[in-house]
């Protein structure tokens, strides 16, 4: 059973909040949320269903992030710098709120965002649609130490292996920022269909440590696995696309409110400040400014 995101999420590190969207959950305002560099690619999307989880993707960033930050979600700002080439399909990142780290995967109907304070994370969703080409992916997929297990496998449980090893290395690979062009087979991982495990890393054998893996639960027909780097024991709580839209109307109301009041202190304070007395009078560097 999920363990489900409060209705105010502080998000207190060491607890990572993955919330979930659909493409059905897309509707034509959440488009007015995209940066102008964001509206370029979504241009460039050619089917209904490319576009619509590329929306759903970046309302989820926006929503989330003006939740737990309070600025308005259309003026979060999103850098997707890639890291390999600067092109804009890097892993996201938010320029307010701190250290918040997001990682974000999409497959079929589905849509997962991963947020945490001060924790790299990666997630990965995949769709066990019965389409993966086995001959093609496994040896890309597949450490040498894999190989003879999987070869052991029936033929109708080959498929499944692949996609929870698939799953578990990219949700890793997210989470340091490597993306798919480190390959998947210079790493090693035990038991990805229970409770996965780093066994190998080529060239960063420190990452088997460090690196927390947790099999989440997904919507049936998927698999969706977690990457943190950090300590053990991180909290994973979930919520859908309906309770963040709430939160962030709540928050962005609560956050405009302060900002009434803070503006209203302020205009009292310029009401009420006294003037600064001349240079070399007797109250001179004794006058008094905010509010009473």
């Amino acid at each position: 059973m999920r363990a489900v995101v409060d209705m105010n999420p502080e998000l207190p590190k060491g607890t990572v909040h993955v919330w979930w969207g659909t493409v059905g959950d897309v509707r034509a305002h959440h488009r007015d949320l995209l940066g102008e560099q964001e509206r370029e690619r979504l241009a460039q999307l050619r089917r209904d269903g490319d576009a619509a989880r590329f929306v759903m993707g970046c309302a989820l960033i926006r929503l989330a992030v003006a939740g737990y930050t309070g600025v308005a979600p259309g003026e979060v700002p999103v850098i997707r710098e890639c890291d390999g080439c600067g092109g804009p399909h890097g892993k996201p990142r938010v320029a307010v709120g701190g250290s918040i780290e997001l990682s974000l995967s999409h497959a079929g109907e589905h849509i997962a965002l991963a947020v945490a304070r001060e924790t790299p994370l990666g997630i990965d969703v995949e769709s066990d649609d019965g389409t993966i080409d086995l001959p093609r992916l496994a040896p890309r997929v597949l450490s040498s130490a894999e190989v003879p297990g999987y070869a052991e496998l029936a033929e109708s449980e080959r498929r499944h292996r692949v996609l929870s090893v698939w799953t578990c290395k990219e949700a890793a690979l997210k989470a340091t920022g490597d993306g798919l062009r480190f390959p998947m087979n210079r790493l090693g991982v035990a038991d990805p269909e229970g409770a996965p495990r780093l066994t190998h890393w080529e060239g960063r054998p420190w990452l088997v440590e460090e690196m927390r893996l947790t099999r989440l639960d997904a919507p049936p027909g998927y698999a969706a696995v977690l990457a943190v780097l950090g300590p053990p024991g991180s909290a994973v709580r979930h919520g859908e696309f309906a309770h963040l839209t709430a939160l962030a109307e709540g928050h962005g109301r609560a956050a405009r409110s302060a900002a009434t009041s803070r503006a209203a202190s302020a205009r009292s304070a310029t009401l009420f400040t006294l003037p600064t007395p001349a240079s070399g009078s007797a109250s001179a560097g004794t006058s008094r400014s905010g509010s009473l």
